[in-house]
């Protein structure tokens, strides 16, 4: 089909050379324009036809030139499948996985974005997050069933693939601040046809054609991620129940019936994506038991683990059911996690809690004083800048005595 459109625009271009050049003799020659038309002296049609043939076989040369570059195309993209296969069964942690195929794909093709959502009941999670979702999506999470005037386009698509549940789909939309159109392409992620979907690859391009051209070759890649996160799923499910951890949390203190730090870490992720979406205020207190370590040198094991249970009581019946208590290292520090609450507001519980600690004597124990370092999430912090920082309060209040409150805010 492309080759007939280049032989009939060849032929449109001689037939223009051959009447330009009629219309060049009538300027030097006095004639009429249907004489020279058909000029049929040696010369002057040898030149003509000669010219002609250039004309025909320079623009027929570029046709060929052209489906052989694609030829080449096609070859090298299935040497990047096979690097792309190198990359999905390499025995990396299946979130690099997922990271470093999103990137090849984005690099292959050129694309804006590429980005792997898993399907879960009330939300869509993304799991590679890029400056290009941070920047055209904001969050860890797309609501499905958010109200359509609160989504920006592309979530409005991620949204509406996820509720008709397709398994291919192509929608334009246009940047609001660049007014650029871009394409987004939805390539469903499924074990089998009649299996429900996990989730979705995301394409984003400004060339639409880049990515029709290669749908079997991103078909096939979608199809190998599939397997891989459905053999990661299915050993994981394994580990869970060889281990006997089916009901019971890895992040879990089983002696002293607290999520540790690891779970923690995990709630910290999650409130500051909810404030950097949301702008909902996010704090932390560190608490630790002062002179623990001398405590624990003194005192038998068993009542050490006492005072720690406790210790957690007293500080359960004091602070709100939606806030995150966990123990932070085994060194007598916990954390409190509080959403809706600013730093001022952790101020306050720290003096009510002084306030009841200085009312309680623990069983075989006695009196016991807590050191508290406080801070606030900053639009512009990590997870470490924030744990650190909170830290860093806390170390500030033991270097001063202990017994006191330290707040640390980013500048």
């Amino acid at each position: 089909m492309k080759k007939n459109r280049h032989i009939m625009l060849a032929t449109i271009a001689v037939f223009l050379y051959w009447i330009i050049d009629t219309y060049h003799s009538l300027t030097v020659r006095k004639s009429t324009f249907t004489a020279e038309l058909f000029n049929t002296q040696d010369a002057d049609l040898f030149y003509r036809i000669l010219i002609c043939a250039i004309i025909f076989s320079c623009i027929l040369l570029a046709h060929n030139k052209a489906t052989k570059h694609i030829q080449t195309q096609y070859v090298n993209t299935c040497e990047d499948l096979a690097k792309m296969s190198d990359i999905i069964f390499s025995p990396l942690p299946l979130q690099s996985i997922i990271e470093r195929t999103a990137e090849k794909l984005k690099t292959i093709f050129g694309l804006e974005g590429a980005t792997l959502f898993f399907y879960e009941k009330d939300k869509i999670i993304i799991k590679n997050e890029t400056l290009f979702s941070l920047e055209n999506i904001g969050s860890q999470y797309v609501l499905p069933f958010k109200p359509s005037t609160s989504q920006n386009p592309l979530e409005s698509i991620i949204s509406r693939n996820y509720i008709e549940k397709r398994e291919f789909s192509k929608d334009a939309y246009q940047n609001k601040e660049s007014q650029e159109m871009f394409y987004a392409f939805s390539f469903a992620l499924q074990d089998k046809k009649e299996s429900p979907k996990i989730g979705s690859f995301f394409l984003v391009t400004k060339n639409s054609e880049i990515i029709e051209q290669n749908m079997g070759f991103i078909n096939k890649t979608c199809e190998l991620l599939t397997l891989v996160i459905s053999l990661a799923s299915k050993r994981e499910r394994l580990l869970v129940i060889n281990e006997g951890q089916i009901q019971e949390s890895s992040g879990f203190d089983k002696t002293l019936l607290i999520i540790n730090h690891s779970k923690l870490e995990e709630y910290i992720n999650l409130y500051m994506k909810k404030h950097k979406r949301y702008h909902i205020e996010t704090s932390m207190m560190l608490i630790e038991i002062n002179l623990f370590k001398n405590l624990a040198n003194i005192f038998p094991e068993d009542s050490i683990v006492g005072l720690q249970k406790e210790f957690i009581r007293l500080i359960k019946n004091i602070i709100r059911d939606t806030d995150i208590f966990a123990k932070y290292s085994t060194e007598g520090t916990f954390a409190l996690l509080c959403d809706n609450v600013g730093f001022r507001g952790l101020q306050q519980l720290a003096k009510k809690l002084q306030d009841a600690l200085d009312k309680t004597r623990f069983q075989k124990i006695g009196k016991i004083t807590c050191s508290f370092g406080i801070t606030s999430v900053s639009p512009k912090d990590t997870i470490g800048s924030f744990r650190g920082r909170c830290e860093s309060a806390l170390h500030e209040c033991s270097r001063k005595g202990g017994s006191g409150i330290e707040v640390k805010l980013l500048n």
